[in-house]
């Protein structure tokens, strides 16, 4: 495909889709489709860090999203702690794009994919992400108060 022109530019069909610009070894300004070349990015909300990133699933592209809580309370710190974090994840397996999960290392972490609409515009990729936190925040104050509560290993954390 040959390079385009900043005018060439100008006359394509707006708007222009995230992630589908890009110029070439000669300088050339060039379009691809955003499907062919998954982007991310990171944010901060709720005290959270996220790290978002874009797969293509059965032709479609989606949106999924990462972020570690923190730890699950051990069972000699308090029972109850553990019991009531344990419940309010496996509530999350009821929603349809999000989820509260534990890792291998005991770590409380949020995940989810959001399917992306088309055109692919920083408003559809930023309210898709805007979405899934907003689906999952309920628990995640939950768990807040629950994983947070006196606990000694996150004490000092910030």
């Amino acid at each position: 495909m040959p390079g385009m022109r900043i005018a060439q530019l100008a006359e394509t069909a707006f708007p222009l889709e995230v992630n589908s610009l890009f110029i070439d070894a000669d300088g050339e300004l060039n379009r691809i489709d955003p499907r062919e070349r998954p982007f991310g990015f990171r944010f901060e909300c709720l005290g959270l860090r996220f790290a978002a990133s874009t797969r293509a699933r059965k032709g479609k592209l989606c949106l999924q999203l990462a972020a570690t809580v923190g730890p699950v309370p051990y069972t000699a710190e308090s029972q109850d702690r553990r019991r009531d974090a344990l419940a309010i994840m496996r509530a999350t397996l009821a929603l349809p794009h999000g989820r509260l999960g534990l890792s291998r290392d005991r770590q409380i972490e949020v995940a989810g994919e959001f399917p992306l609409s088309e055109p692919l515009t920083p408003v559809s990729v930023v309210s898709a992400a805007a979405e899934l936190v907003l689906e999952i925040m309920p628990y995640l104050a939950l768990l807040g108060e629950v994983v947070t509560a006196a606990s000694p290993r996150t004490a000092g954390r910030a």
